[in-house]
């Protein structure tokens, strides 16, 4: 019995494509999955997780902004095709708030607010939860 298995998984975005993988790694056993940056690691261990909810802790941590960009589409992507409830640590304001359909604002422990990021992603929620006074505008439902 295997520990996690995938049979002819395919997943499509753009030229990035997960075509017809077919995997299996044995219970018990510690495996690395490796190859370069875009062969498809993160996405394969993503989908082949057969879960209802992804939980991800700031999975854009050292990226560049284009693959900032392209990692949030890929979860925007899984989350319309699949359905799945994704829910990710982020330090970046703007992606969550371009991305996200829901934001949760923590501050010393507790839930300060929870929303549609256009509704409390503001000026003074910068303000109130971190000490910093700037403007948030909307373009194209990305904040600036």
């Amino acid at each position: 019995m295997g520990a996690l298995k995938t049979k002819n998984l395919t997943f499509i975005q753009g030229a990035f494509q997960i075509n017809q993988l077919s995997l299996a790694i044995e219970e018990g056993k510690m495996t690395a999955i490796v190859g370069p940056n875009g062969s498809g690691k993160s996405t394969l261990l993503k989908l082949a997780q057969k879960t209802e909810v992804l939980l991800l802790d700031e999975p854009t941590t050292y990226l560049d902004i284009t693959h900032v960009m392209e990692l949030m589409e890929l979860m925007k992507k899984i989350n319309q095709k699949y359905r799945m409830t994704i829910v990710m640590v982020l330090h970046e304001l703007s992606f969550a708030g371009a991305y996200c359909d829901n934001l949760v604002v923590m501050k010393k422990g507790s839930v300060y607010k929870a929303g549609n990021p256009q509704d409390i992603l503001t000026s003074k929620l910068l303000e109130e939860v971190y000490e910093i006074d700037a403007m948030i505008k909307y373009e194209n439902s990305f904040p600036i």
